[in-house]
């Protein structure tokens, strides 16, 4: 998969690199969220929002967090419960865009099975087809595309010695492509949800094990209930001739975004021509 291959020094900060932008954006947010901590703090109220849940648990006795540890926090949250989310539900609207089949279907089981608002999460755990679809999207392109490990003692793994707190790379990108895993594992095909699922550590947008994301189960449902209320009020378009190019950075995103057309929802699914990787990640 050199398609998404990136050469980043990262050894040095030296003017002008990525490295050195990406350390002066950092301290710019580092900051910004120091001054909302400041804020929060000197709020008479306690707000709801996440940020003043933090500043709130850190005067609890026994609790050791000063700011520093807050602001870590605060941006540990953002990406693993916003940025992530957003990457996913990008790439899961492309998909349905770009699949006018199954479009078509996803609309039919939402329009027979949803007529209140909100639906109970048992409603939204009853559509097969749209559970399908958001699996399948996560499948192909998991926002979340590599995560690591650190050995604790030495070992080995498949016959490669490791060492005390060597770091093993595992790729949720490259195992859902896995043809032993998954047939034809660049098709996007909704419906393979529906002849079994497999392993849990062969199917790992969440990571698998005892450090499964501790948000798996709220991420599928928000994800879910977003798509149902899009699928709703609309019919999205992609815009025909876009550049979709997929990027690894903090998460697997579309690099400029994915420019559409808002339509009323007449069920009319078309898909566009577009240019980018995203033909060489995805055969639709």
């Amino acid at each position: 998969m050199d398609v998404l291959a990136r050469k980043l020094p990262m050894q040095y900060r030296i003017a002008g690199t990525p490295l050195a932008r990406l350390m002066d954006q950092a301290e710019v947010l580092e900051r910004a969220i120091h001054e909302l901590i400041n804020e929060k703090r000197q709020e008479k109220e306690t707000g709801k929002d996440v940020l003043s849940v933090l500043v709130e648990a850190a005067k609890i006795d026994g609790i050791e967090m000063n700011d520093t540890f807050l602001a870590a926090h605060a941006v540990i949250l953002h990406a693993a419960a916003f940025i992530t989310t957003a990457s996913a539900l990008a790439w899961t609207m492309y998909l349905i865009a770009q699949n006018p089949k199954f479009a078509a279907a996803l609309h039919e089981e939402i329009k027979n099975n949803i007529t209140d608002w909100p639906p109970t999460p048992e409603t939204v755990e009853k559509l097969p087809f749209l559970d399908g679809l958001v699996r399948e999207s996560l499948r192909l392109l998991p926002p979340v595309h590599h995560t690591m490990r650190t050995t604790t003692k030495e070992t080995e793994l498949l016959g490669v010695p490791l060492q005390t707190a060597d770091r093993v790379v595992i790729s949720a990108f490259m195992t859902h492509r896995d043809p032993a895993i998954f047939k034809n594992p660049t098709q996007f095909d909704p419906t393979r949800w529906f002849e079994g699922k497999p392993g849990p550590f062969q199917y790992i947008p969440f990571s698998a094990g005892p450090r499964l994301c501790l948000g798996y189960q709220f991420a599928m449902l928000e994800m879910k209930l977003v798509v149902i209320r899009i699928m709703q009020r609309f019919r999205m378009n992609v815009i025909p001739d876009s550049i979709i190019e997929a990027d690894i950075r903090l998460t697997l995103r579309p690099v400029n975004g994915i420019p559409m057309v808002v339509n009323n929802p007449d069920g009319a699914f078309a898909a566009s021509s577009v240019r980018g990787n995203i033909n060489e990640l995805v055969q639709n």
